[in-house]
């Protein structure tokens, strides 16, 4: 409106003097379009911060959901057993996250649920976004094949060991070659070194891990929105 009542005033003041008319709507023209460019700039400029801080933010929340899961997958050493049962860890001492794939994100059976996949599907994904998740999961299934497949054979293998131990320990307790507070004192010492040579596979295989599934957040961060991303990293930190 203010540009347009502008033209008219020139125009007014052209029809008195008409030589300058070409000359000031030259300079009427080109202040428009100076406007407009530096209007089309700042607003590239406020387009690209707000993208920058958005990625930003959640790059800062992939930071922390991977360490989190790092830390539950090191620190996590719950060795059941006794003098009665064989001493195992829970998911041979694999963090759930570490296993989420496809499968359960598709599935509704409550045995198959994982915490990932559970977050995942609390967003209310799109059909399309859902097609993206199961291929991502996809993906992320078959870069860790390897890393699990190793880190179950070295669970297995001190499992086997501790077993032995243990049975071991019970012979020479029914042969009276020990009293019971030995035989009590000894299994807490073999619970020990398990838990000791659980933690060692882990800090061993922590890295690629965390590699495999920091790739696996950063995927999800493109395929979900803001919202989204928000309600899913709230999810999974919970």
């Amino acid at each position: 409106m203010h540009f347009l009542f502008f033209l008219y005033l020139l125009n007014e003041k052209n029809r008195k003097n008409p030589i300058n008319s070409s000359i000031m709507k030259n300079l009427a023209f080109k202040g428009m379009f100076t406007s407009i460019g530096i209007l089309m700039i700042a607003c590239s400029v406020l387009v690209s911060c707000n993208k920058n801080h958005q990625e930003a933010i959640s790059q800062n929340s992939v930071d922390k959901i991977v360490e989190l899961a790092n830390q539950q997958y090191l620190n996590t050493l719950l060795i059941s057993g006794s003098e009665t049962s064989t001493f195992i860890a829970q998911n041979d001492g694999l963090t759930a996250v570490y296993m989420a794939n496809e499968r359960g994100f598709e599935s509704n059976a409550t045995e198959a649920l994982n915490p990932l996949t559970s977050c995942l599907k609390s967003v209310q994904l799109s059909r399309e976004q859902a097609l993206q998740v199961r291929k991502t999961l996809i993906i992320y299934e078959t870069r860790n094949a390897d890393i699990i497949k190793s880190h179950r054979e070295a669970y297995a293998k001190i499992q086997a060991r501790m077993e032995a131990a243990r049975i071991e320990l019970l012979k020479q307790s029914t042969s009276a070659k020990m009293n019971r507070q030995e035989l009590s004192k000894k299994l807490e010492n073999l619970k020990a070194q398990f838990e000791q040579a659980l933690k060692e596979i882990k800090e061993k295989n922590a890295v690629i891990f965390s590699t495999n599934y920091r790739e696996l957040m950063l995927n999800l961060s493109k395929i979900l929105d803001e919202r989204q991303w928000g309600v899913f990293s709230k999810c999974l930190s919970s």
